[in-house]
């Protein structure tokens, strides 16, 4: 392979995205420029080539050179790493592949519970996840969107788990070391006083709208949501009053952010580490489900592993100060991963 002539350095992120039609991608080439690493492009948008110290390394959209790729299947496949994890003693919910909307009721019977969540068995971004589907039609309609929005051909498409309570948080490991954690909010609104609940969401929706962001649902699963704090949309909560609109905690679904890095209690901490180590990965994302992140007594539950963990939740925090995880990646790719010789 001759060498090409690499490309300037942007020096924002609005730069960077000229050349990077993925946002993950975008801040990896935003942080070349603070530790002087050339890249060029050798598919335009996607698929990015850094250069430093005789050293050279490619970035695919979100994925890096860091993970090996048994690890990065093991996390992908969220029932056989729900497997894994549970037999290797970590705290998981019970969770089953089925096959059918009637292998669901099965579920729910041998497991006495009717708080469940079905979801894909590979997908992104919340696409296809229904939480508290409690009525038969909302049951088999919660099967066929799973297996809709599946991301794999292999069968069976869809799971089912239990749901746990709590807040949803996200703790990146790298390494040893946990390097960046949030806790990914579920959509709410704040009471006024005087509107109902549905026009408050109208109006934080065009508040998100002129961010960019996606807009909050109301569904069948707002509904759900809102009948669990004894209101409905027409409903008027008084002013400073805080009202959860989804369960759902994902960005695509217009939750929102809060860095919490110094507030993870140290075996929370070590849990993450733990658990990214054990899978075979050296990055890694840990969603975590607990009541309280200051308090490891509580009845907590890892929802999933993932490999190519996002990176915009800790540039753009609605709450705390933005943390350059991109810069941190990349100085560990230069040091620890053995890079293509030039």
């Amino acid at each position: 392979m001759t060498r090409a002539q690499t490309t300037k350095i942007p020096k924002t992120y609005e730069e960077a995205r000229t050349f990077a039609s993925n946002t993950q991608l975008a801040y990896y080439i935003l942080s070349a420029a603070k530790l002087g690493i050339s890249f060029k492009m050798l598919i335009p948008g996607l698929f990015a080539e850094f250069e430093k110290d005789s050293k050279r390394w490619r970035i695919h959209k979100a994925l890096t050179p860091i993970n090996d790729s048994v690890a990065m299947s093991l996390a992908s496949y969220k029932n056989t790493c729900n497997r894994f994890l549970r037999e290797q003693g970590f705290p998981v919910p019970v969770q089953e592949h089925v096959t059918t909307a009637d292998d669901i009721f099965t579920f729910i019977r041998s497991h006495k519970s009717t708080d469940i969540v079905v979801k894909p068995a590979r997908g992104f971004g919340g696409a296809g996840v229904s939480i508290r589907p409690n009525t038969e039609d909302e049951i088999r309609h919660a099967f066929n969107y799973a297996e809709e929005k599946c991301m794999s051909s292999i069968q069976p498409k869809v799971l089912v788990e239990e749901f746990i309570r709590g807040r949803h948080f996200r703790m990146v490991v790298l390494g040893d070391s946990l390097i960046a954690a949030a806790e990914r909010m579920t959509p709410y609104v704040v009471g006024d006083g005087v509107s109902t609940i549905a026009a408050l969401v109208e109006k934080k929706n065009e508040e998100l709208v002129e961010e960019g962001r996606p807009k909050i649902k109301l569904d069948g699963e707002s509904d759900k949501s809102l009948e669990d704090q004894n209101v409905t949309r027409d409903s008027i909560p008084e002013k400073g009053i805080r009202i959860t609109v989804r369960f759902n905690a994902n960005m695509t679904s217009g939750g929102s952010t809060r860095e919490c890095l110094s507030d993870i209690h140290p075996k929370y901490k070590k849990l993450a580490i733990s658990i990214v180590q054990a899978t075979g990965l050296r990055l890694g994302g840990i969603d975590l489900i607990t009541p309280d992140i200051t308090d490891f007594s509580v009845k907590h539950a890892i929802n999933e592993v993932n490999h190519n963990p996002g990176l915009r939740i800790h540039y753009m925090p609605d709450e705390g100060e933005p943390y350059d995880i991109a810069t941190v990646i990349q100085e560990y790719i230069l040091h620890n991963i053995n890079c293509f010789a030039i």
